[in-house]
């Protein structure tokens, strides 16, 4: 009698043992998948706020093509070439706080090692590089034209009397 109860107790024992490992279990399993919905959180975070960069990017570039288009047409106006400038630096100061974005957020990316937000952060930097030298182009065209060593061509007007070509936005 007494081994059938040493052996029964031992096996409660066993049993609450094994129970206790079961909820451990369990509760590394939830943790886990907090963690998991965590990261989730965190990603799609990150890809609204490169999404959002992204619009600004393009923006950036339309109010420059949109400038480009319009100084093509009123370059030997005064007035026009200094919002054209105002609008340059506001440009890039928009890519530049963009750069400092892209910056403090390489650790973020290193931590998350998601390679579709790695992605997502190339295009944008694309985009971001292409803006910068078109309006390092831009920048070029309009000195010349300020120090008048180039004469905006005139609609209709033979290429001959243009004394340099000017570069394009496209």
């Amino acid at each position: 009698m007494r081994d059938l109860r040493s052996e029964l107790s031992g096996i409660l024992r066993e049993k609450r043992t094994l129970q206790d490992n079961v909820n451990s279990a369990e509760t590394k399993v939830q943790e886990l998948e907090r963690q998991r919905v965590s990261k989730e959180h965190e990603i799609k975070s990150w890809e609204l706020k490169v999404a959002a960069q992204k619009r600004k990017c393009e923006q950036v570039k339309k109010h420059l093509m949109l400038a480009r288009q319009k100084a093509d047409e009123q370059r030997e106006n005064a007035a026009w070439s200094s919002y054209m400038a105002k609008l340059e630096t506001d440009a890039n100061g928009a890519l530049e706080d963009l750069r400092s974005w892209f910056q403090a957020g390489d650790d973020r990316r290193r931590k998350l090692g998601r390679a579709k937000l790695d992605r997502l952060i190339e295009q944008v930097q694309s985009k971001t590089t292409t803006v910068i030298q078109q309006a390092a182009a831009y920048q070029k065209d309009l000195e010349a034209l300020q120090d008048g060593s180039c004469k905006v061509q005139k609609r209709g007007a033979p290429a001959a009397q243009s004394r340099c070509k000017l570069r394009r936005i496209d």
